[in-house]
């Protein structure tokens, strides 16, 4: 393995009402990917569970 391959993730998250500008993370889905040290290859479909909702 190569320490040096990028991987990629996706991060869900919400605003608090008392302070829009930050994003409280609520979950990082790490989606299956390719790549190499230069380069990180994604699905073209986002993924979706109940838990990346909003509630």
């Amino acid at each position: 393995s190569d320490r040096r391959t990028q991987i990629a993730g996706y991060l869900y998250g919400v605003s608090p009402p008392e302070s829009p500008q930050v994003k409280e993370i609520r979950c990082v889905v790490l989606p299956p990917q390719w790549g190499t040290h230069e380069t990180v290859h994604l699905p073209n479909i986002l993924p979706e569970h109940e838990s990346f909702k909003v509630r």
